[in-house]
């Protein structure tokens, strides 16, 4: 038993999490991204006219709604709406299809409080998510995105759990905590990583929602290419999603873990709770173990941040 553990451990690499072969362009890609400016323009114009529309329809909705005093009617319509606006905005970058695997393990959860938790790799992640449940289920973010017009108050409307990210003593952790124990909010889905990879690595997680000793409920989230993946690493974001919008087509994965109950040791200890789940996030998904945070990754790369991108969009061409 302890041989076959070791040997379907998840490897350790010391690649840099933001290395991503499938970024370069090469010959086809390029010539793809010329001959396919006229969808690219045309999928543009419906993400555009899709996103007013649900504007319309939704900002009735979210409009002054106060998450405490919401009923389940109008709690209901508004999640509905969100998923078919997330649902049908990836349709139109070529998402036309998510592949689900252990599906069943979404609907054993359904009235129970878990927290769900993924790898996080793309921008594509967020919608992804918010169009697969069958229930009510919202996210965290930082408190400041409530001043952007329409998405904060729609955001709001979805029940996020609001994090101070300008006065850190403000107690993330304690925040998770009450929503997480408020019975009348669904249940938070978020990456403890802190920040984007390449998809084929997984960060240390950060504990903040292992404190708690809540069950948890991994999903893995992949892109399989063979040419282009959406992982949002070292290419300017324009240049990302113009390449997304020249693509075919999108292939999306998403694979639903059983749902993993802390054991008093794991409760004790976030750290432990936290590394048994990347391992299993780790060995479900084939991704390497990368030994460092998303915190500390953006530390080391904000210096050179900007430069590098800037090389990489140059040399692309």
């Amino acid at each position: 038993e302890d041989e076959r553990r070791r040997l379907l451990a998840p490897k350790v690499t010391t690649k840099h999490p933001w290395d991503q072969d499938k970024q370069h362009i090469h010959i086809i890609e390029a010539v793809k991204m010329v001959v396919f400016a006229p969808i690219a323009l045309a999928r543009l114009v419906a993400i555009t006219g899709w996103f007013l529309t649900s504007a319309l329809w939704m900002f009735p909705l979210v409009y002054k709604v106060d998450p405490d005093n919401l009923s389940d009617n109008r709690r209901r319509l508004i999640h509905l709406g969100w998923k078919v606006t997330s649902r049908v905005f990836l349709f139109l970058v070529g998402v036309y299809r998510i592949k689900m695997r252990g599906e069943k393990f979404v609907k054993t959860v359904q009235g129970r409080k878990v927290i769900h938790v993924a790898n996080h790799c793309s921008f594509l992640d967020g919608w992804l998510t918010s169009s697969i449940f069958p229930y009510p289920v919202s996210g965290v973010s930082k408190k400041s995105v409530l001043s952007v017009p329409i998405f904060g108050p729609t955001l709001n409307a979805l029940e996020f759990c609001w994090v101070d990210h300008v006065n850190k003593g403000q107690g993330g952790s304690a925040k998770l905590a009450e929503h997480t124990h408020n019975p009348q909010r669904p249940n938070l889905i978020l990456a403890p990583e802190g920040t984007t990879t390449n998809g084929q690595s997984i960060l240390r997680f950060r504990t903040g929602a292992f404190s708690l000793g809540e069950p948890i409920q991994p999903y893995v989230l992949k892109y399989p290419s063979s040419f282009f993946a959406p992982m949002l690493t070292e290419m300017h974001p324009l240049l990302l999603f113009y390449r997304l919008l020249c693509s075919v087509y999108t292939s999306c994965e998403v694979i639903v873990l059983p749902v993993h109950d802390p054991t008093e040791e794991e409760k004790k200890d976030p750290n432990l709770f936290a590394d048994n789940v990347r391992n299993d996030i780790a060995t479900c998904g084939n991704l390497l173990l990368c030994d460092i945070t998303g915190a500390e990754l953006l530390k080391k790369e904000t210096s050179s941040l900007d430069k590098k991108i800037s090389w990489k969009f140059i040399w692309s061409f």
